[in-house]
């Protein structure tokens, strides 16, 4: 267990590091504020072998402080749901490589200081594990076209390209790197500048916090995300791969598979009864709780019992 002295020293290595690293970015202290909750959070969670590229990340998205880019298209109705994250299609040199360049749009969500940690802490979590994501040719074409109108960039999240399980877990971490942040409160912190940034959050309760977005599939997941090891397991380079695998050896051949294509329904049945399409609640909740039954509880009975 980490002790005060190791927090603060901590603390005071993100604070230096940002203030320096960020200097000719011409960031607002606000923003910063933001940025040393974020960088602080995410490497008590994921740990040291994930700094270098926590600092990467932070450092190689851009953040856009005026939604000049695209003006009437912005919105935003949860961390998963809007268009403030921006990519660019680049070539590296002297090769046919291309590459992504990221953008964040800051702006604050309905006046709420954890609304808008919540966004910019999946936004960044996003990049974390998905930025050196392999750029497809159709994608290419489609980016192409897209950051002609947009003066350079094109607009990410208009629609999701990740699975629905690959979100689920987005969206669990992030709540784990906010837990991780709140927890700090309890912590006699010697930094000033990291002591005021927290204050913004001192009436969220981080025993009763919950992140927003895909409630019901993030509640189905979240007993296999807290159960014993399992966190070791998906917060780490290879999570994904080494999920399906652990999947696999205790339910089966292609059970992770039948998993993903499973909570890829329920994301689509689930939207489209959001969206008023579709009235078959009673459909929705029996095959949530023949997933539930046949693969969450299934899997945890198995491992551990």
């Amino acid at each position: 267990m980490i002790n005060e002295d190791s927090f603060n020293t901590l603390i005071n290595q993100v604070v230096y590091s940002l203030d320096h690293l960020l200097k000719n970015k011409d960031y607002s202290q606000e923003v910063l504020n933001y940025l040393y909750l974020i960088t602080t959070g995410m490497i008590l969670t994921y740990g040291d072998s994930f700094v270098e590229e926590i600092y990467d990340t932070i450092l190689n998205t851009k953040i856009i402080k005026k939604p000049s880019l695209v003006t009437s298209l912005d919105y935003y109705d949860n961390p998963i749901n809007n268009n403030y994250l921006y990519k660019n299609v680049t070539k590296k040199v002297n090769t046919n490589y291309l590459t992504y360049e990221y953008g964040i749009l800051f702006t604050e969500i309905d006046n709420s200081f954890i609304k808008t940690l919540e966004y910019l802490v999946y936004s960044y979590n996003k990049l974390l594990f998905h930025r050196k994501d392999k750029v497809s040719l159709k994608d290419n074409l489609l980016i192409q076209i897209d950051k002609f109108f947009h003066n350079g960039y094109s607009s990410l999240i208009k629609k999701d390209s990740l699975k629905a399980i690959d979100k689920v877990i987005l969206l669990l971490q992030s709540e784990d790197v906010i837990k991780r942040i709140l927890k700090l409160k309890k912590v006699n912190i010697k930094n000033g500048k990291f002591k005021k940034a927290l204050d913004n959050l001192k009436k969220i309760k981080e025993s009763e916090y919950t992140i927003e977005g895909l409630e019901s599939l993030v509640t189905l997941f979240r007993p296999i995300y807290n159960a014993k090891g399992m966190k070791e397991i998906i917060n780490t380079h290879k999570g994904v791969s080494l999920l399906e695998k652990e999947f696999n050896r205790i339910l089966g051949r292609n059970a992770y598979l039948t998993l993903c294509n499973s909570i890829e329904f329920l994301d689509k049945k689930l939207s489209n009864l959001e969206n008023e399409q579709d009235n078959k609640y009673y459909d929705f909740a029996t095959r949530y709780l023949i997933l539930r039954n046949e693969f969450i509880n299934k899997f945890l009975k198995l491992r551990y019992t």
